[in-house]
C-alpha cells in the first residue's frame, strides 16, 4: 500500500484532516469506490485492534506474542546477554500491526475484490480493444505532391495516426475540421480521442458525422459503439451495434462485427 496514501487514510480516521486537504480527499473518496474500500478496511482494523476477538488473525498474533512470552521465561539464559531492544510503545506497535494488516488486506483486494467490483468495465474494454480493428485511413494520395495545402496537412495528420501519435494529430485535424469540414478530419479526431480515453470527444464527433449522412456513417458508427462501450455505456453501445445491423447502408464485413460484437456483449452483460 502506498505510504502516503495510508497516511492519509489514518489520519482522515482519526479526524485530523481539516480544511482543504479534508475536501479534497473526501471528493476523492466520494468518485473513488476502491479508495472507499480501503477506508472500509481500515475502520474494520480499528475495530479489531481495540478488541482482537474481532478478527481470527489478531488473535492469531496476540497468541504468538504470548507464546513468545512465555518461552523466553522457560529457555535456560545464554552465556552471553545482550542489552535488550526496547520495545516500541504501544502506539507505535499498534501502527505497526495496522499497516501490516492494511497492506495484506490491500493486496487481497487488488487480487480478488477489483475484478469483483469492476468485472464488466475491464472485459469491455478488453472487448473493444480485440474487436476494433485499424485506425481510419483516407483515400486519398499517400504522397503531398501536388496536394492543396489543407490536404498535406490532412495526409500528414493521419501519418501521425499510423504511427499511434493521438495527441500531436488532436490539434492538427481539429484545426481542419474547423477549416474544411471535412469527414476525414471529423473522422481522424474522433479516432484520436478515442484512443486518448477523450470518449466524450469522441462521442461528439462521430454523431456530428452520423447527421450529417456522410459515405462514412459505416465507419464513424463502429467507432461510436466502442467510444460508448469503453466509456461503460454498455446499453448506448448496444443500441448503436444494433442499428449497424439493421442498417441498408453497411458494409457486410460491418454488420458482421457488429453482430459478433453484440453476441460477446450479451455474454458478459
Amino acid at each position: 500500500m502506498n505510504e502516503t496514501r495510508f497516511e492519509q487514510i489514518e489520519d482522515y480516521l482519526n479526524g485530523e484532516l481539516a480544511g482543504t486537504a479534508l475536501a479534497k480527499f473526501e471528493a476523492q473518496l466520494n468518485a473513488d469506490p476502491a479508495l472507499q474500500a480501503e477506508v472500509e478496511l481500515h475502520r474494520d482494523i480499528d475495530i479489531a485492534l481495540m478488541d482482537k476477538q474481532e478478527i481470527p488473525f489478531v488473535q492469531t498474533l496476540h497468541d504468538i506474542h504470548t507464546q513468545a512470552a512465555v518461552d523466553t521465561h522457560t529457555v535456560e539464559p545464554a552465556p552471553l546477554v545482550e542489552e535488550p531492544t526496547p520495545a516500541p510503545p504501544p502506539f507505535l506497535r499498534r501502527r505497526i500491526v495496522r499497516f501490516a494488516m492494511a497492506a495484506a488486506a490491500a493486496i487481497l483486494l487488488a487480487v480478488f475484490a477489483l475484478p469483483i467490483l469492476f468485472p464488466a468495465q475491464n472485459n469491455t474494454m478488453q472487448l473493444s480493444e480485440n474487436t476494433i480493428g485499424d485506425a481510419p485511413t483516407i483515400d486519398v494520395w499517400r504522397s503531398t505532391d501536388g496536394a492543396d495545402p489543407m490536404t498535406k496537412r490532412l495526409i500528414t495528420a493521419y501519418q501521425k495516426i499510423e504511427q499511434k501519435k493521438y495527441t500531436e494529430a488532436i490539434p492538427e485535424l481539429n484545426e481542419i475540421y474547423e477549416v474544411t469540414d471535412k469527414d476525414e478530419a471529423a473522422l481522424g479526431l474522433g479516432y484520436c480521442h478515442l484512443q486518448v480515453k477523450n470518449y466524450d470527444n469522441a462521442i461528439g464527433v462521430f454523431e456530428k458525422i452520423q447527421a450529417k449522412n456522410s459515405i462514412l456513417n459505416d465507419t464513424a458508427s463502429w467507432y461510436l459503439a466502442h467510444s460508448y462501450l469503453r466509456k461503460g455505456d454498455v446499453q448506448s453501445s448496444k443500441n448503436i451495434l444494433q442499428k449497424i445491423i439493421l442498417s441498408k447502408n453497411v458494409t457486410l464485413k460491418r454488420r458482421g462485427q457488429a453482430e459478433n460484437l453484440l453476441n460477446d456483449l450479451e455474454k458478459i452483460n
